[in-house]
């Protein structure tokens, strides 16, 4: 009797483990659909923000742009690729920023300027757009970033050729 007693209890403790199992196992996969779905709501989240913003910087009339240590253009938006007389960012991204500066004593003196202080605002110099186009005034407001594996210079740039030509209209006058 003794020893069927004992099968009949442990037969109840393995159903009564087993079916604490299952039930911790079915609260488990819930706290996991849970987590999925939160994060799915997360990324299109960030995702509908990087398009918001991404809408931003290429809509904007200024140029945005990140250059590297070398003058490799790394990213820029459309206006500053038209600014410098180029159809697309891609065909802007084929030159080096240097090839722009009308003067490069210009180039110099930014270049010091921003080793020194890390960072320029009311930067004016004149760049040759490509082609026959004639040079551009720009006002240049820009810092250095340094990261563990990248150097590189952020920041805008207007155009500020039609304020500079009233400037020398009202000298003249």
């Amino acid at each position: 009797n003794f020893d069927h007693e004992k099968e009949r209890f442990l037969s109840q403790c393995r159903f009564k483990e087993v079916s604490e199992t299952a039930l911790r196992f079915d609260g488990l996969m819930v706290e996991l659909d849970q987590a999925h779905e939160h994060r799915q709501k997360a990324e299109e989240s960030l995702r509908c923000k990087e398009n918001q913003y991404t809408a931003l910087v290429e809509n904007l009339k200024v140029g945005v742009f990140r250059i590297g240590r070398e003058g490799e253009i790394l990213s820029a938006n459309p206006a500053f690729a038209h600014m410098l007389g180029c159809a697309t960012v891609d065909e802007l991204k084929k030159h080096n920023i240097v090839s722009f500066y009308y003067n490069l004593d210009d180039r110099k003196q930014l270049l010091e300027a921003l080793g020194v202080h890390r960072h320029i605002e009311n930067w004016d110099l004149q760049l040759k757009p490509l082609g026959d186009g004639e040079p551009i005034w720009v006002s240049i407001y820009g810092r250095v970033r340094d990261k563990s594996s990248d150097c590189y210079t952020e920041g805008i740039v207007e155009d500020i050729t039609a304020r500079k030509h009233s400037e020398e209209m009202l000298i003249l006058s």
